[in-house]
């Protein structure tokens, strides 16, 4: 498990900047742990996009290139770990 946490905290580094936050919105909520609390829900397309200063279809866009990006990287991870 720790290893598939590393992996991922390095695929996340080579990820944009703003790819990397519309992600944590759209799946981990307001990093604002206060926020999160009992009240917890997911944030709509529209807060996201507002927040990172796109259009709604662009922060989509954006969402759906960079989980691309990350498939990729697994592809590539597991390809390397089939070499060796």
């Amino acid at each position: 498990m720790q290893e598939k946490r590393n992996w991922l905290g390095l695929a996340l580094g080579r990820l944009d900047q703003t790819d990397r936050y519309i992600l944590e919105l759209a799946y981990m909520g307001s990093p604002d742990s206060k926020r999160r609390g009992r009240t917890f829900r997911w944030p709509s397309w529209k807060e996201i996009a507002d927040k990172v200063d796109y259009s709604e279809s662009q922060t989509r866009e954006r969402m759906r290139v960079a989980l691309l990006q990350l498939m990729m990287l697994a592809d590539q991870t597991t390809f390397l770990g089939m070499i060796r």
